[in-house]
């Protein structure tokens, strides 16, 4: 009995070597009850052992012991574990990568791509989540992959230790190169002029930057696609938003070639059937003063399990521009506890997709990250729950936004 309530019961009897050396009987003595804890309430309870002396016999009661059940991780607790759990010691997480476009027979590798996308996506709620002491390690790794000329390598410094079994010794890029900057910036600032100066001899002619800052003779660990050295939109926004800082007039020109070029299919080379990360980034673009626009059907994606990603990061945004209703807030409440299910079953299963390899190359790739579906899950989670408070969202008027009266 739980708390004088009968839960479970046995006749079913096993030997007891002791038991039997000890009271000289061959009789089976041992027994095992198990109860589901997850029918009773967090806090105190009562266990009491009741034995029948014979079968239909009054039961007598033989034991008491009282315990405590402590209430179930938070969702929010949940995630946190998680990318504790899978944050690597040196201070990065992993990448899992498919030939295709479902998230089974993975593989995985080390890149500084998704660590600097990580610092980003959590920063603005760090403090809340409590993880400040993840993302400061995550930068201390990131901070470390800055080679002497100030350029970054999609797998790290051609010198790490992973090299060989996470990563290849590549050819240093654009879009590390500014992500790193950005997030995880080295103290030695005399690094950052020799980038900017390799950035801008990678500048083509229309005002676009291409990835690889390297002439194609030199490649390292390369599988080109038809374009060996593209101009992709994605990279765009990582070389415009380090430029925001760094050189204002080179960025507002960036932002303008972006603007012409948003709907030419060149362009889309890393992010075609991935669009996620993109559509984050349009926000963050507009705060740092361009305004893009892209066409809508690159906006949505085909891939299976992929659209609760894209509305997930759609609901992030209008809650963070302050356009959300309170119908939106109860939306995005529904979807994260649809992530949340099951201890995030969905999450694990399928997982955002957030880029792939040039397809135009010899062998295609696909990237995902569980650890990137936990950081959108609790950015949502505390913006949604933040600005819900904040605005004094009213569930009797869904489409009026919240804070109106």
């Amino acid at each position: 009995m739980v708390d004088g309530q009968g839960i479970a019961g046995t006749n079913a009897f096993f030997d007891r070597p002791d038991v039997s050396q000890a009271l000289g009987s061959t009789n089976a003595a041992g027994w095992r009850i198990s109860f589901p804890a997850s029918k009773l309430a967090p806090g105190d309870h009562m266990v009491s052992i009741l034995v029948h002396p014979w079968q239909g016999g009054e039961p007598r009661l033989i034991m008491e012991r009282k315990f405590t059940l402590a209430p179930p991780p938070t969702s929010e607790q949940r995630a946190v574990q998680a990318l504790a759990e899978r944050q690597q010691a040196p201070g990065y997480w992993l990448t899992d990568f498919t030939s295709g476009t479902a998230f089974e027979q993975t593989r995985q590798e080390l890149n500084t791509y998704l660590n600097a996308v990580m610092v980003d996506v959590l920063s603005p709620v760090a403090n809340e989540a409590g993880v400040p002491d993840m993302l400061m390690r995550a930068r201390r790794y990131l901070t470390d992959q800055i080679e002497p000329g100030g350029l970054v390598r999609y797998h790290g410094r051609p010198d790490a230790p992973t090299i060989g079994t996470l990563g290849c010794a590549i050819t240093p890029d654009a879009d590390d190169t500014a992500l790193v900057w950005r997030v995880a910036p080295s103290t030695d600032r005399t690094l950052l002029a020799p980038a900017l100066a390799t950035l801008a001899q990678y500048r083509r002619a229309d005002g676009l930057y291409r990835t690889w800052l390297a002439p194609t003779e030199r490649y390292q660990c390369l599988d080109p696609g038809r374009d060996p050295n593209p101009a992709d939109l994605g990279i765009q926004m990582h070389v415009f938003m380090l430029l925001a800082k760094e050189d204002p007039p080179a960025a507002k020109a960036l932002c303008e070639a972006m603007t012409r070029k948003a709907a030419d299919g060149d362009v889309w080379v890393y992010y075609a059937d991935a669009p996620p990360l993109l559509i984050l980034r349009l926000a963050e673009l507009r705060k740092a003063g361009c305004p893009l626009q892209l066409p809508s059907s690159r906006l949505r994606t085909t891939v299976p399990g992929q659209q609760i990603w894209i509305r997930a990061i759609q609901l992030l945004q209008l809650t963070e521009d302050g356009a959300a209703t309170a119908d939106t807030h109860h939306e995005a409440t529904e979807l994260l506890d649809k992530i949340a299910a099951d201890d995030f079953s969905l999450l694990r299963s399928t997982p955002p997709l957030f880029y792939h390899n040039d397809l135009t190359a010899s062998v295609r790739r696909f990237y995902w990250s569980q650890e990137l579906g936990y950081a959108l899950w609790l950015r949502l989670d505390f913006e949604n729950r933040s600005r819900q408070t904040k605005a004094g969202c009213r569930s009797d008027s869904l489409q009026q936004r919240c804070g109106e009266k």
